[in-house]
């Protein structure tokens, strides 16, 4: 879960425990003022190296980048009226303009990041815990520190105690989107044209299934089923002279039709029309599913227009995006 904005305010300011004022430059030096006077000059309406810091400190944690609120928007998280009259580093100003902004609460309200003020409207700090009846603060400028204090809760030295709407610029944090997995697709034993069959018979005769019983093996495992008497009795019928193929109507096709291998390792859909637009590969553009064909098995294209082939797989012919396809 990310860090809300008073965590970031809380862990700032808990970092810069034991800082000591800079004594050998002059009294009540810091690089806390010495940020506002430089890197954010004028926001404050006089420079303040020299100035008592406590207010100082206060300022500069919730003006820091890595708290995430913006040293513009500090000036109208605390009400301050305008840069050229921003007193806000004097403690009773603070007061002032804390208190008109309604943020005040009773003293056992208080939260870690909350601003304590202290000592009859005198000094100021972070709340950085309560008990329940200790309150315990993190102060610039005690007795030339940051250091760490604590006071009951009844205390007469504590002045008042102020919850500022930090919650409000809280980032919300940005998940990533799940992965949807798809559910695997059964395979599918389709019906084995009588196309094919031929096309396998020739191969046969070529030699390129072997002998029986290897040829029978090679033939049953090319996803058809149990073909080889069908394959064999056609080989039988070419080597007797009967060449014919039947007539079964089948899609247009090129004088050699050509087998290619799906290589796309979720399986590749056969549609029954392609896309209007044929170099468009979105299938979500072309014609419904007719089947998912699996990753290394045969497609036999008979047409091809740019991006689409036309063609068979497994006793199926449909449409599917060639560029998902390799020759073999």
């Amino acid at each position: 879960m990310a860090e809300t904005t008073r965590q970031k305010l809380v862990k700032l300011f808990q970092s810069q425990a034991g800082y000591k004022e800079e004594k050998a430059k002059g009294n009540n030096w810091t690089k806390y003022s010495r940020w506002f006077d430089n890197e954010a000059w004028q926001w404050f309406n006089t420079k303040k190296q020299g100035a008592e810091w406590c207010s100082i400190f206060v300022c500069w944690c919730l003006c820091q980048e890595c708290v995430g609120i913006g040293k513009n928007e500090v000036l109208k998280l605390l009400g301050i009226p305008s840069v050229k009259n921003n007193c806000a580093a004097a403690v009773p100003y603070l007061w002032d303009y804390l208190t008109a902004k309604g943020y005040r609460v009773a003293n056992d309200k208080a939260q870690p990041g909350d601003i304590i003020i202290l000592n009859s409207k005198k000094h100021v700090g972070y709340v950085e815990s309560f008990n329940g009846s200790k309150i315990n603060t993190m102060e610039g400028n005690k007795g030339d520190y940051v250091a760490r204090g604590s006071y009951s809760k009844n205390s007469s030295y504590i002045s008042g105690v102020f919850h500022l709407p930090l919650e409000k610029y809280d980032k919300e944090e940005i998940k990533p989107e799940p992965v949807v997995i798809p559910e695997p697709t059964a395979p599918v034993v389709p019906a084995l044209t009588q196309a094919k069959i031929d096309e396998l018979a020739k191969a046969v005769i070529n030699g390129k299934y072997g002998n029986y019983p290897e040829r029978k093996t090679k033939l049953n495992n090319l996803g058809y089923g149990d073909i080889y008497s069908k394959v064999q009795a056609r080989v039988n019928e070419i080597l007797k002279g009967n060449n014919s193929v039947s007539s079964q109507p089948t899609a247009p096709a090129p004088s050699t039709p050509v087998t290619y291998e799906v290589s796309a390792t979720g399986g590749l859909w056969l549609r029954k029309s392609p896309p209007s637009n044929t170099n468009n590969v979105n299938g979500n553009y072309a014609g419904a599913k007719i089947v998912c064909m699996n990753w290394g098995d045969d497609f036999v294209e008979t047409k091809r227009s740019n991006k689409w082939s036309y063609g068979t797989y497994k006793g199926k012919t449909g449409w599917t995006c060639n560029v998902y396809l390799k020759k073999k």
